[in-house]
C-alpha cells in the first residue's frame, strides 16, 4: 500500500517543476520566472478544504481559444504574455515555459533543499550538476518548431513531407537569467566564440550552439540555424501568429502547450501504428493541448490544469463524456486508498494525507466552448508545509538511516556466506594460531564486498598495526561506517567473541557448528558508538553471560543484529538477559524464536 511521507510526497510534487524546470544541459533547457502568482481561483477556497465543484458543461461558451480556459480567473493585471515570445517564429508548434526562480523562492523548496535526504538522490545530483543553478533562472522557454517535429517523426519511422537532414532533433531554449554571472557555467561547456552568418555563437562538441546577449541576461541554446532564425525574428519585431503562444499561461510555474491540428498527418500515421487501442480515434478531434502547473500560489488557486481544445463543441462534449466517469472513478479509488493509508499511519503522516485529500477532492472537469479543462486546486496549508511536516521529516530521515544500516549489515551477511562458500568457514576474529594479532575479519571480507583492490594492499603476514597496514586504516569502506563514530577508520560493527559465541576462540567457525540454528545465533552487532575500534584490528565484543547487553555499550531503544542466516533484526534493549545470552551462543541447546 502507498505510504505518504515527505520523502515520497513532496519530491513527487516538486519533481515536475524542479527537474522539468531545472535541467540545464545544453540540449535540454528550461527558463526563468515572472513575479505574479498562479492563475485561477477555484470556487470554495475558504476554510481548510477547497470545495468540490461538480462536473458540468458551461451554458454560455466563451469561444474556442484554449487560453480562455487556461487563464480563466487570472488576477487583475496578470497576463499570459512573456517577453521571450519575441524570439518565436510562426512555425512554433509546441512550447514549455517554466519559472524556476519563483519555485526556488518558495519556502517549501528552500526547506526541501536544505533538509538532507529530502530530495531523491537523482534530483539532488542533477541540481548540483546544473551549469546554471535554478535560482539564477528567471524564465526558461523550450521551443519546438516544425523542423524539430519533422526530425523527431522521421527518427520514429514516420513519413514526413519535405526534406530532413541527419542531425538529431534539438529544441531551441531561451533563457532569461537573474544576473550576468549565471552564464559562466555554460561557457565552461561550450567552445570559443565564433561568428556564423554574422552572429557570434559558442559551439558545443554535441552539435548545439549558445548565444549570449550583450548584457548576459538572455541566452539561446539550440542548433545554429534555429538560433540565427530566432535572432532574426526578434530583430524584425514581428510577433508570432502561432496559436501555441496564446495557449501558454506564463504566470504559472510551468506551462506546456502544443498545437495538434497542424500535425494531423503525423498523428494519423501514429494512430495507424497503434490500432486496436480504444479511444485513440478521439485524439484526432483534439486540436490543441495545454498543461499549467503551479505550486507556489495561494490556497484555492489552480495547482494543475489540463486543457484540451477540441475540433468543435460537439467533439468537446464527447471528450467530456469519456473523461467524466474516469475522473469520478479515479476520485473514489483515490479516496479509498487514502482511507486505508490513514488507518495505518501515525500522526506525523496526517498533514500530508490531509493535503492529498484536498487535492483529490478539488479535481473537476468542465467544458467551455471547444475547451475541456481538468483542474485541481492548491490545498489549504500547502504553504505551511515546512512547519506541518517537520515531525514526518524527522521520521522519514530516521527511517532512511535505519534502512541504510540494515542494508549494510545484510551486505556484510552476504559477504560472510560467500566467504564461507569459498573457504568452508567464516573468517576468524583475527588472531593467528600463535596468539599474535593479525588482521580483522572485516579485512578478510574485503574481496566479498567489492573491495579486492584495497585487500591487495594489505600485508596479510603482518599484524594490523604494522607500518604498511596502519597506513590503510583511514581507507575504511563505507559499509563499516556507523552513526556517531566520527574518528576516521573506526567502527562499532563487531562480531561476538564471548563464551560460547561463534568467534569465541578466534578460529574460523563453520555453519555446521551452529547447533542452535543460524536463525537463532547472532554473528554481528552494530553496537554503541562508545565501543568503536579500528576496523582492521582483530577481536570482537566479549560479553558477560550474566549481563550480555553491557558489552554493546551505550544504546538507544534497540540495536541491530546480523544473524547467522544472513537476516538482520532490530532487538530491543529490554530483551531478557538470558535470551540475549542464548542468541550470542551457537550451541547452548536452547533456541529463541521470539525476540
Amino acid at each position: 500500500m502507498l505510504r505518504l511521507t515527505p520523502r515520497t510526497f513532496l519530491p513527487a510534487i516538486l519533481g515536475l517543476v524542479l527537474l522539468g524546470c531545472g535541467q540545464s544541459k545544453p540540449d535540454q533547457k528550461p527558463t526563468p520566472p515572472p513575479n505574479s502568482g498562479p492563475t485561477a481561483t477555484t470556487p470554495g477556497a475558504k476554510g481548510d478544504k477547497p470545495a468540490e465543484t461538480k462536473t458540468e458543461t458551461a451554458t454560455k461558451p466563451t469561444g474556442g481559444n484554449t487560453a480562455t480556459a487556461a487563464n480563466a480567473g487570472t488576477p487583475a493585471g496578470a497576463s499570459s504574455a512573456f517577453s521571450e515570445a519575441a524570439y518565436l517564429a510562426d512555425d512554433v508548434v509546441g512550447l514549455i515555459v517554466a519559472n524556476p526562480r519563483r519555485v526556488t523562492d518558495w519556502d517549501v523548496y528552500k526547506m526541501v533543499k536544505a533538509e538532507e535526504g529530502m530530495l531523491p538522490p537523482e534530483a539532488a545530483m542533477q541540481l548540483e550538476q546544473m551549469p546554471i543553478p535554478p535560482e539564477a533562472i528567471e524564465r526558461l522557454v523550450i521551443v519546438f518548431d516544425q523542423a524539430f517535429v519533422n526530425k523527431a517523426a522521421s527518427t520514429a519511422g514516420l513519413e514526413v513531407k519535405g526534406e530532413t537532414d541527419d542531425s538529431p532533433p534539438v529544441p531551441t531554449v531561451i533563457g532569461t537569467l537573474a544576473n550576468d554571472t549565471a552564464v559562466e557555467g555554460l561557457l565552461a561547456i561550450f567552445g570559443e566564440e565564433q561568428e556564423v552568418d554574422g552572429v557570434k555563437l559558442h559551439a558545443s562538441p554535441l552539435g548545439a550552439a549558445l548565444w549570449i546577449s550583450d548584457d548576459k541576461k538572455t541566452i539561446l541554446v539550440g542548433s545554429t540555424t534555429s538560433i540565427v532564425k530566432s535572432l532574426a525574428t526578434k530583430k524584425a519585431g514581428k510577433a508570432s501568429t502561432s496559436k501555441v503562444v496564446s495557449q501558454i499561461n506564463a504566470t504559472a510555474d510551468l506551462s506546456i502547450a502544443f498545437a495538434l491540428d497542424s500535425q494531423a498527418a503525423l498523428i494519423e500515421q501514429g494512430l495507424q501504428l497503434a490500432q486496436g487501442v480504444p479511444g485513440l480515434g478521439l485524439i484526432q478531434q483534439v486540436h490543441g493541448l495545454a498543461i499549467h502547473f503551479s505550486i507556489t500560489g495561494k490556497p484555492g488557486s489552480k495547482m494543475l490544469e489540463l486543457v484540451a481544445t477540441a475540433a468543435d463543441e460537439d467533439a468537446g462534449k464527447q471528450i467530456l463524456d469519456i473523461l467524466t466517469p474516469l475522473l469520478d472513478n479515479g476520485k473514489e479509488s483515490a479516496k479509498a486508498q487514502l482511507t486505508g493509508v490513514a488507518a495505518t499511519s501515525d500522526d506525523s503522516d496526517k498533514p500530508a494525507i490531509a493535503i492529498v485529500e484536498q487535492i483529490v477532492g478539488s479535481a473537476t472537469i468542465q467544458q467551455t466552448g471547444k475547451n475541456v479543462a481538468f483542474s485541481t486546486a492548491i490545498p489549504a496549508g500547502f504553504d505551511k508545509l515546512p512547519e506541518t511536516l517537520k515531525p514526518a521529516i524527522e521520521k522519514a530521515r530516521n527511517a532512511a538511516k535505519q534502512s541504510a544500516k540494515k542494508n549494510n549489515l545484510k551486505q556484510i551477511g552476504l559477504a560472510f556466506h560467500n566467504y564461507h562458500g569459498t573457504f568452508k568457514g567464516f573468517p576468524g576474529a583475527g588472531k593467528s594460531a600463535d596468539g599474535k594479532a593479525g588482521l580483522s575479519w572485516r579485512v578478510h571480507l574485503l574481496p566479498f564486498i567489492d573491495q579486492s583492490a584495497l585487500y591487495q594492499e594489505f600485508k596479510l603476514d603482518e599484524p594490523w598495526d604494522s607500518e604498511t597496514n596502519k597506513a590503510l586504516i583511514e581507507q575504511m569502506p563505507e559499509i563499516f561506517k556507523t552513526e556517531g563514530v566520527e574518528e576516521a577508520g573506526k567502527t562499532s560493527i563487531h562480531v561476538i567473541t564471548g563464551p560460547g559465541a561463534p568467534f569465541a576462540k578466534d578460529a574460523a567457525p563453520k555453519i555446521s557448528a551452529f547447533l542452535d540454528g543460524t536463525s537463532n545465533t547472532i554473528l554481528v552487532v552494530q553496537a554503541g558508538a562508545d565501543t568503536a575500534d579500528v576496523w582492521t584490528k582483530p577481536g570482537g565484543l566479549d560479553f558477560d553471560p550474566k549481563d550480555p547487553l553491557k558489552a554493546l555499550g551505550k544504546l538507544g531503544e534497540s540495536f541491530l543484529a546480523l544473524l547467522g542466516d544472513g537476516s538482520v533484526r532490530s532487538i530491543s534493549i529490554k530483551i531478557e538477559a538470558e535470551n540475549l545470552r542464548r542468541l550470542f551462543q551457537l550451541a547452548d541447546g536452547e533456541v529463541i524464536t521470539d525476540f
